[in-house]
């Protein structure tokens, strides 16, 4: 399934060329390649029709190849969810509190955003030929003299600090004291899909 915009110069290129290139290496095709187009904001439509007759087809395609054996096999029966209690939050306050000028360094994310570096925006251009409904910038970042080394797929974080205000409004409807620091625990109360731990 290709993801595409018609607003660029090649709609859907990376795609076609991977179709083409499987098929003149002799690849038995499966299913219909798919372009889904940003530009008309009809991406997740153009998936949904898309694979609508996918897993019929694959199911056919490979239930040809399955053996007795395999028919006889028993399959597992999923792992039933816990229901949990239906107000619970997925994550509560450690019992563990610690003063709010403790400095941290947490095992995630936030590191890096503690030890990022600023750098300079060098360049922004409009890759949009129309930009009546939206726009995608091509952002050029100047990053000498800055310790970092740039290297092929390497990725750049842009961190924003949370407004204070929100931060004020989070604590007031989870009834958190802000002068004190607080760390976020797993609540096994919660029956939905448990949270990355550990949260800050």
């Amino acid at each position: 399934m290709g993801l595409g915009d018609t607003s660029y110069e090649q709609f859907n290129e990376m795609a076609i060329s991977c179709d083409n290139s499987m098929a003149k290496m002799g690849a038995t095709r499966l299913y219909e390649l798919g372009a889904a187009n940003a530009e008309t904001y009809t991406t997740e439509d153009d998936f949904i029709k898309w694979k609508d007759n996918l897993w019929s087809n694959l199911f056919e395609h490979f239930g040809k190849l399955e053996t007795t054996e395999m028919k006889a096999t028993v399959k597992a029966k999923p792992a039933q969810r816990p229901q949990g209690e239906p107000n619970a939050l997925p994550w509560v306050l450690s019992s563990e509190s610690v003063k709010a000028d403790v400095a941290f360094e947490y095992a995630m994310n936030i590191r890096n955003y503690q030890k990022s570096t600023d750098v300079t925006v060098s360049h922004v251009k409009e890759m949009r030929q129309k930009t009546d409904q939206g726009s995608t910038l091509e952002i050029m970042f100047n990053i000498k003299d800055t310790g970092i080394v740039y290297k092929t797929a390497g990725n750049l974080a842009i961190y924003a600090e949370n407004s204070q205000v929100d931060v004020e409004k989070f604590a007031k409807l989870m009834t958190y004291d802000l002068d004190q620091g607080f760390t976020l625990v797993a609540n096994d109360k919660f029956g939905g899909r448990k949270a990355q731990m550990p949260i800050p």
